[in-house]
């Protein structure tokens, strides 16, 4: 973002908030140059360009002021599930929306947040927003939701796991996940490893992307290690028990514990201090970068950075919604190693 872009979007989010009216007197240049630590002449620019999108207007002898005409309000839409909210196993979901909503407002747009939950009519939200709508971008969406947006002419870009569904992306890198799990497996010569997995139906005709690209080649990999596919239930105790189930059956005590899925993690960190063996072994999860980590435990983080992966896809979009050609189809955020204790 430009030095000239910010004090755009500082004008315009403060006249979005209410903070300034219309009517209202708007800081000077000098007050702006100032403020934002620029000079004059960059805030100057910054209000001509404003005055000639018509938000502003100079009044010669009194200064600068919010125009006194309706400024139509231009929208971001936000597509999600409401399955992917739900649950302590979900906190990391709520950051990344939460930080979507941040950057749009940063940007002196206006979020709206489309949640389904199976009954929803989206048709309904979009023709409320006919001709105020700029972009969309698609978090883990339904798929009927997809097939609605098809069908309009908006810029869309989508946050996805692992792979693009139709239209440019950032997608979390799986790929630089798996090869750094087996790289750490590799270095430190791990012959006898725990493993924790979310259980994959990959043996059905036909796999959802997240099976067919995620859970399914790790699956198959981790198969000559002791592997616990677990499948998840709605109800905590359940998950717990299940992981204390494999918890109990170990015997001898093993060069690492791996859980490939963070949700298991959270799941099994009441049962650390039950277990001795897991303050002597080093333990790897896959992470969003604000896991809760118990103390006194080796825990290395294999993190996504989810403020990242929201900065590229407004990017993109941004790109979008201005007629830039858009050079790369998908974006793709690659994993980063959060060491644990020595």
């Amino acid at each position: 973002m430009t030095k000239k872009e910010k004090i755009k979007n500082y004008i315009k989010n403060n006249i979005s908030k209410g903070t300034w009216k219309y009517g209202d007197k708007v800081l000077s240049e000098n007050q702006l140059s100032d403020m934002f630590e620029m000079s004059r002449g960059t805030a100057k620019d910054a209000i001509n360009e404003l005055c000639s999108e018509g938000l502003l207007e100079r009044i010669r002898g009194r200064g600068t002021f919010v125009k006194k005409t309706e400024v139509k309000q231009e929208y971001i839409l936000i597509l999600t599930d409401l399955r992917a909210f739900t649950g302590e196993i979900r906190h990391s979901n709520r950051n990344v929306l939460r930080k979507l909503k941040e950057h749009i407002v940063d940007m002196g747009y206006k979020p709206v947040v489309f949640m389904n939950n199976g009954a929803m009519d989206l048709q309904k939200t979009l023709d409320e927003l006919s001709g105020q709508l700029l972009g969309i971008i698609d978090f883990y969406s339904f798929t009927s939701d997809r097939e609605t947006i098809s069908k309009i002419n908006v810029p869309c870009v989508s946050i996805q796991r692992a792979v693009t569904i139709g239209y440019p992306a950032v997608l979390l890198d799986v790929n630089g996940f798996f090869n750094i799990l087996l790289d750490i497996i590799k270095k430190n010569k791990y012959k006898d490893i725990l493993v924790f997995n979310i259980k994959s139906n990959f043996q059905k005709k036909k796999k959802s992307f997240r099976e067919e690209y995620y859970y399914y080649p790790i699956e198959i990999y981790f198969e000559k290690y002791k592997l616990f596919k677990i499948t998840p239930s709605k109800d905590k105790t359940i998950n717990i028990n299940r992981i204390k189930e494999a918890f109990d059956s170990v015997k001898k005590t093993p060069d690492a514990v791996f859980f490939l899925d963070d949700t298991l993690f959270i799941f099994a960190t009441p049962l650390f201090e039950k277990y001795d063996f897991l303050k002597q072994v080093p333990i790897y999860t896959q992470s969003s970068k604000n896991l809760d980590i118990p103390k006194g435990y080796n825990v290395t983080q294999i993190a996504y950075d989810h403020d990242v992966c929201c900065l590229k896809a407004i990017e993109l979009l941004e790109k979008m919604i201005k007629g830039e050609f858009i050079r790369e189809y998908s974006i793709y955020i690659k994993p980063t190693l959060i060491p644990g204790e020595k």
